[in-house]
């Protein structure tokens, strides 16, 4: 309408004394037009008014993604859409920081998967890891649609920092948790070739013995892909599984004697 045709040519050209006569909603609805024409200055005027919410009423919407359907903010929103520099400037923004966490301690348990789950998806490293360590969540059951945790997906990037932030943040019950194809983060450490990862998890407690689906320990795996650091690691901390035999009938030794040593 001529109000919201007003509102974004104001915006534009970064005029943000509208705002403070026309409401909430037509405010929020102006924060959601101007980060979704990148429009950084016009966003960082709207943050920086005191008297504009940036987490009002129509600024909470549903989002329908292939991960389910999220009940998001700007910030939620921003990542969902992989509006990267719009991302960085919110997180950056210490009024989006406590607005989203007013959000969170509101509706609780709402998403299908936490904010930091929604950076990993989008391959941004160091977002993922200020998203844990500023917005607490459930790590150990915090599941995208694979079942996988954001410790397995740390282990599979090679993320470092966000593998010590989840090792710290999540119950050692959960660091062995199996995705659907029944892998645990170690088996993903020994299939990544993550030697790291692998010493990491099993001094923060993950279990040596678990089988996959196909009813291969992370020994089995890392032997499979020729990972040797990774395979004489597991083998010092627990030498039984070499015996162990898979869903094919071969044991770890099987695998490695399959090498090219030469």
């Amino acid at each position: 309408d001529r109000n919201e045709r007003l509102s974004t040519a104001l915006l534009a050209s970064g005029d943000v004394r509208f705002l403070r006569s026309s409401g909430t909603k037509s405010s929020s609805s102006i924060l959601l037009t101007a980060m979704n024409a990148q429009l950084e200055s016009v966003v960082t005027a709207i943050l920086n008014d005191p008297q504009v919410d940036p987490y009002g009423p129509a600024d909470l919407r549903y989002e329908t993604t292939t991960s389910g359907v999220y009940f998001a903010g700007p910030l939620e929103h921003a990542c969902l859409f992989g509006m990267e520099s719009m991302a960085r400037l919110l997180f950056a923004h210490p009024r989006v920081i406590e607005a989203q966490k007013r959000k969170d301690e509101k509706y609780p348990g709402v998403n299908p998967t936490s904010l930091a789950f929604i950076t990993l998806l989008q391959g941004w490293e160091d977002l993922t890891l200020q998203a844990i360590q500023t917005f607490p969540s459930d790590l150990g059951n915090d599941l995208d649609k694979d079942r996988r945790t954001l410790l397995h997906h740390a282990v599979i990037e090679q993320w470092h920092e966000v593998l010590e932030a989840c090792l710290a943040r999540m119950p050692k019950s959960k660091l062995s948790r199996m995705d659907k194809n029944g892998m645990t983060p170690l088996h993903y450490a020994g299939s990544a070739r993550n030697w790291y990862a692998a010493k990491r998890c099993i001094e923060a407690g993950a279990q040596l013995q678990l089988e996959d689906n196909h009813g291969r320990t992370p020994a089995h795996v890392a032997a499979e892909v020729g990972s040797e650091r990774v395979l004489t690691y597991i083998l010092e901390k627990h030498p039984t599984v070499v015996s162990e035999v898979d869903h094919k009938k071969r044991t770890v030794l099987h695998y490695v004697a399959t090498w090219n040593l030469f």
